[in-house]
């Protein structure tokens, strides 16, 4: 039973993104203001350049494990990977690199929900960031994703995270912060701040901005194994 909730919910997380991706994509310059606030929340820019954010590739990551689970999962029920026959699984079994994949996922989207809520919520406003398409990337999927990964994800044939899985599940969070990082020194200042930086975070000098980095990446890391924990209670 838990498996086949499992995959109606893989489902409707790869739904819920496309159809995100879809008001992202469909936004263009003369429907954002200048502050980007405008008929659909705010940290918004024209089509693809949304891809810059973070809240935006860590959703995109979770659409895309949730696919591919599925195809695994179609995959195995077809005697098409060597992993599929788990018993009491419904004759599927994930394999350990697919579930550390899917945990990183849900782990970055919950980074995202976190820093929306207790950062930048604060700072630019709830109801600007639960607009549009930031509805459904700020909130809607990360929470689906969330409960899927706790609670769905715990049947039988899916293996359990080791303590090291959290360790890997920060990796996103990282390499996207390096990236960040560097744009930012890479585009260097004008008018006093720094223009690649669009979450702020530099705001405070760079020496600083270091400091935010490792602080973003021990709560990802808290975040992991407070995800893992639950995957296990609910075994």
């Amino acid at each position: 039973m838990k498996l086949k909730l499992c995959i109606t919910a893989n489902i409707l997380i790869v739904l819920m993104v496309a159809y995100g991706i879809f008001l992202m994509m469909s936004l263009t310059a003369d429907k954002i203001g200048e502050n980007g606030a405008v008929g659909g929340g705010t940290l918004l820019t024209a089509g693809l350049r949304n891809m810059r954010f973070f809240t935006m590739l860590s959703n995109v990551l979770a659409g895309i494990m949730a696919v591919v689970f599925l195809a695994v999962y179609l995959a195995g029920r077809t005697g098409g990977t060597p992993e599929a026959g788990a018993p009491g699984a419904g004759g599927f079994a994930v394999p350990m690199w697919l579930a550390v994949l899917k945990y990183a996922a849900a782990v970055s989207v919950t980074l995202t929900l976190v820093v929306v809520l207790i950062f930048l919520g604060p700072r630019i406003g709830y109801a600007y960031l639960f607009t549009g398409p930031n509805l459904w990337f700020h909130l809607i999927v990360p929470v689906a994703a969330i409960i899927e990964f706790i609670w769905l994800d715990s049947f039988e044939g899916f293996p359990e995270m080791g303590f090291s899985a959290a360790l890997i599940a920060v990796a996103p969070m990282l390499l996207y912060g390096v990236w960040y990082f560097l744009n930012v020194l890479r585009g260097g200042m004008a008018d006093g701040r720094y223009v690649n930086d669009w979450y702020g975070f530099a705001s405070w000098g760079i020496p600083a901005s270091f400091i935010v980095f490792a602080v973003v990446a021990v709560l990802t890391w808290l975040l992991a194994l407070l995800l893992r924990w639950g995957n296990l209670r609910l075994r």
